[in-house]
């Protein structure tokens, strides 16, 4: 899929519309980040870089999860516990999704990390939005 050649869809962090999710998930649509993302999102990353740089508690990110909430994170151990945190969730059983219902997640996921809430990086949705246009698709059980 080309965005050149499809309709684009503006992702802002904001709704989309349930036409949007549709075109994109069938590839019928492009998607793009909305200009002014950029900056809502540094907003967000700089809250947690200050915090983790002021040793201050943040759930999950200087804290451990759940039952071990309570489990302080060192500024050392804080990528690891990160890593670790993604693969724990890299697993799944079952039969893989169909790619236009990966294609709709990327898109949607891509749209909650645009809301700027996350404190990810811009690349991150920038990138999985550039994966879904490319038709890199996970596989997804």
């Amino acid at each position: 899929m080309r965005t050149d050649e499809f309709r684009v869809v503006e992702v802002d962090g904001g709704g989309l519309a349930v036409r949007d999710v549709v075109d994109v998930a069938r590839g019928d649509a492009g998607a793009r980040l909305a200009d002014g993302v950029d900056d809502r999102m540094e907003g967000s990353r700089r809250v947690v870089v200050d915090a983790v740089e002021r040793g201050a508690v943040m759930y999950g990110i200087t804290t451990g999860f759940g039952a071990l909430a309570d489990t302080h994170i060192g500024r050392t151990d804080i990528e690891r516990l990160q890593v670790s945190l993604l693969r724990s969730h890299a697993a799944g059983v079952g039969e893989p999704l169909p790619d236009d219902v990966v294609r709709g997640l990327l898109l949607l996921r891509a749209r909650t990390l645009a809301a700027g809430f996350s404190g990810v990086r811009v690349e991150l949705p920038r990138r999985l939005l550039h994966l879904l246009d490319r038709g890199l698709l996970p596989v997804v059980p």
